[in-house]
């Protein structure tokens, strides 16, 4: 994940020094426009009508799921060989934290099947970069292998 990327998050999700309840309607509005997380979110709630396949091989079959928890949708990746679940790995989602902050996952599939999460913290301030995980699928076993972190 391009570290330009990162720094996108960082300066067009940065609320300059108001806060969300300072915001009026054209702010919200202007912001939707300008943070590249709310653009993404966007686009990632409406993939999210459907639990679909994305691969299949002679063994491993890997499963994109919308697992509904009180009302905050989460999207998975499910292995399953032969029917029998093997591994999965929260994609897409959202959980409140101990602080009044919320940390919002994201993911890219590359076509090598290299899974990168990114994760957001937002706060009162604005969205901002937390850390970013890539993971390899092992076509073999099924499994979900982190090779890679990066935190702020």
């Amino acid at each position: 994940m391009e570290h330009n990327f990162i720094e996108n998050i960082n300066t067009t999700c940065d609320m300059k020094g108001n806060t969300f309840e300072d915001y009026s309607e054209i702010d919200w509005y202007e912001y939707e426009k300008r943070c590249v997380i709310s653009i993404l979110d966007k686009k990632y709630r409406d993939l999210m009508l459907n639990n679909y396949s994305i691969l299949e091989n002679k063994n491993i079959k890997v499963y994109v799921k919308n697992i509904q928890n009180e009302n905050n949708p989460k999207l998975y990746l499910f292995t399953y060989n032969n029917s029998i679940k093997i591994d999965s790995l929260q994609i897409y989602g959202m959980e409140k934290t101990s602080t009044p902050s919320t940390k919002n996952f994201y993911y890219y599939i590359n076509k090598n099947w290299e899974v990168w999460i990114l994760t957001v913290i937002t706060v009162e301030e604005g969205t901002f970069f937390n850390n970013r995980k890539k993971y390899r699928l092992d076509s073999q076993t099924g499994k979900f292998e982190l090779v890679d972190s990066m935190e702020d």
